[in-house]
């Protein structure tokens, strides 16, 4: 997993903002520049995109869920 993609990773599940160059979370949810591809419900259940527009995309989508599993 890429280095940027895991910090934003870490950041979410601790539920704090963390912005690196493609990727950023708010704590709620995780974004590939400016798609949504990951989401914390308020009921804790987490959502994820299941395919992106760009292989950037998809791979930081794989690495949300092999991570997330």
């Amino acid at each position: 997993m890429r280095k940027n993609i895991a910090n934003v990773i870490a950041a979410f599940n601790r539920r704090v903002p963390h912005r690196e160059s493609t990727c950023y979370t708010d704590g709620t949810d995780i974004f590939s520049y400016a798609l949504c591809i990951a989401r914390r419900n308020d009921d804790g259940t987490i959502w994820v995109m299941e395919r992106g527009p760009s292989r950037t995309t998809n791979a930081q989508i794989s690495a949300v869920k092999s991570a997330l599993r």
